[in-house]
């Protein structure tokens, strides 16, 4: 999608698996992302998605993100749909887009989602770099730089926790979430090395130290995951009845 996205491409996830069995996990990201198209029509096709919107999008992007997701042509034609049919006012069409971008990336086809959203965990807007931080959460298995090689992600992190006044906080969890153990995560930490503002990202890390659990259980990323894993429980129970 070279007119929302740029024309540079980045294959972050290595492509689905073919030889393991169809587990049903198609069939769910399916709804999610059919019922968020038939609703954001059924909406007036607004110039911001809503929250109920943001959590079916969000909840087709976990489950590609946790499951072993077979490809076929009717999911990638409805996540296709789901982001082309998006007229939201811009910037916020791209922003809104990149989830069914990001889900599109997970099932093996080479886009340009992740470069996006790469650059704009450090957005100068607070409520886009907040979105960045609720679409990593969802998909943080994926971003571990130990088992990516990549560590872009958790330096745009820790210069939000630098240099940014609001979600700082978040940006730290969600960088805490990308490691195993503290032992790792606070090595990550000490090797950035903070230039425009030292004395700040300083204090927040001691405060971080001293508040190691605000750190680790979110309330923001937790409350988004609750509200989505609510969603897919009550699908899933509704399609074994």
């Amino acid at each position: 999608m070279d007119s929302l996205f740029g024309s540079e491409q980045l294959a972050l996830f290595s492509p689905p698996d073919l030889s393991k069995p169809v587990t049903g996990a198609d069939k769910c990201a399916l709804h999610f992302a059919s019922t968020f198209r038939r609703q954001y029509q059924e909406q007036g096709s607004p110039e911001r998605i809503s929250e109920e919107l943001e959590t079916l999008c969000l909840a087709c992007l976990l489950v590609l993100s946790e499951c072993a997701v077979r490809p076929n042509t009717r999911l990638l034609h409805e996540l296709v749909m789901c982001r082309d049919s998006l007229q939201t006012m811009q910037p916020w069409r791209m922003y809104d887009a990149l989830p069914f971008e990001i889900c599109l990336s997970l099932l093996g086809q080479t886009n340009n989602g992740m470069v996006f959203f790469h650059r704009n965990l450090t957005n100068h807007d607070s409520g886009v770099r907040s979105w960045m931080f609720d679409l990593g959460w969802f998909i943080r298995q994926h971003l571990n730089p130990e088992a990516t090689g990549n560590i872009e992600v958790m330096f745009g992190l820790l210069k939000n926790v630098e240099d940014t006044l609001g979600c700082w906080d978040k940006s730290l969890a969600l960088c805490r979430s990308l490691y195993p153990d503290r032992e790792t995560f606070w090595a990550a930490v000490v090797s950035y090395e903070a230039k425009a503002m030292p004395e700040q990202f300083a204090e927040r890390i001691e405060w971080a130290k001293k508040n190691i659990w605000e750190i680790e259980w979110h309330s923001g990323l937790l409350a988004r995951e609750v509200q989505v894993r609510r969603l897919m429980d009550t699908y899933l129970l509704g399609s074994t009845l």
